[in-house]
């Protein structure tokens, strides 16, 4: 019986910076009319922010990425979803350029997981979808 989901784990051919699998999770989601669950994840600076901050002005040098997976049956708990294959990260950085602070979205996706390319228009929404992802640290 196997009890790993190996399905859900990240492979070596996958092409994106492999330093968010050491990061903390902020918080986790399901989404059930995509049927995909995800999960927030942040550097040092983001979690040390998130945990002492309620909004979401991160500082700069903070990263977070959203991980998010296609869902699947478990098949060793009836009715219950797990994680499937990675669908896509999202990774957004915050950085200090000509002094003011900016955010840089980068999106990895597909099978191997590569960078895709984005505009400015999606980048944009999707930046404020994460930045207002309720975090699981706040109390």
């Amino acid at each position: 019986m196997d009890l790993f989901n190996e399905t859900a784990a990240i492979s070596s051919v996958d092409s994106f910076p492999k330093i968010i699998l050491k990061w903390k999770v902020l918080t986790s989601s399901i989404n059930k009319k995509n049927a995909t669950m995800s999960t927030l994840y942040g550097n040092d600076w983001a979690f040390n922010y998130s945990k002492q901050n309620q909004g979401s002005f991160y500082p700069v040098g903070a990263r977070i990425a959203l991980v998010t997976w296609l869902q699947q049956a478990d098949k060793h708990w009836f009715g219950a979803n797990i994680p499937g294959k990675i669908k896509t990260i999202e990774i957004i950085a915050f950085e200090n350029k000509a002094g003011k602070r900016v955010e840089t979205y980068l999106k990895y996706e597909g099978q191997p997981l590569i960078a895709s390319k984005t505009d400015a228009a999606f980048n944009i929404k999707r930046i404020n979808f994460i930045l207002n992802q309720r975090i699981a640290l706040r109390v």
